[in-house]
């Protein structure tokens, strides 16, 4: 959306390019699903398991669904978490021969799935920046963890250009192409 009223000016603000914004499930294909399929830990038909994964965060479980009532809906094909948005599965619960899980998330490691999004399908992701607060106090912020990578809260978010760029790769056969803009 380009703004409201009269055009004020050449060269000013491109909300496509150059604001950012935090991606949110957007993101899954990218960071987890596109590099657990390269790896071949998952197929479009592999069954994961829609239950609650971790009580130590919240009683009821972590993380909730945000579709379906945030209700767990049980055994899906990685296609089907894909289509609904999935949140429970990103700690991606794998079911090999009915007896034996592994999480996903922990097997592929957030490394290999910050590196994939990065190198691979160029987003610009935080791997490590100092921040001081307006108090003196300093820390560190970066994308390369479970929550950044799997459910979209970037530190400083990408632009609509980065999303759609590595979305690309997807219908390109897996390409990615650094994104041309044109102004003419």
């Amino acid at each position: 959306y380009g703004g409201r009223g009269e055009k004020e000016g050449n060269l000013v603000l491109n909300r496509a390019t150059r604001t950012t914004r935090s991606p949110g499930s957007s993101i899954k294909p990218v960071s987890v699903y596109a590099p657990a399929l390269e790896m071949g830990l998952i197929t479009p038909a592999s069954v994961l398991d829609d239950v609650p994964q971790d009580f130590s965060i919240k009683s009821s479980g972590w993380p909730k669904n945000s579709t379906n009532g945030g209700v767990w809906q049980g055994r899906m094909t990685v296609k089907k978490a894909i289509e609904v948005s999935n949140n429970t599965l990103l700690r991606l619960q794998l079911i090999f021969a009915g007896f034996h899980t592994v999480d996903l998330i922990q097997q592929m490691g957030a490394d290999a799935s910050f590196d994939f999004a990065t190198e691979k399908l160029g987003l610009p992701l935080e791997e490590g920046r100092t921040v001081t607060d307006k108090k003196g106090n300093t820390r560190t912020v970066s994308d390369k963890g479970l929550a950044p990578l799997a459910l979209g809260g970037l530190t400083d978010g990408v632009s609509v250009l980065d999303m759609t760029a590595a979305y690309a790769a997807f219908g390109n056969y897996g390409y990615y192409n650094e994104p041309k803009v044109y102004t003419k």
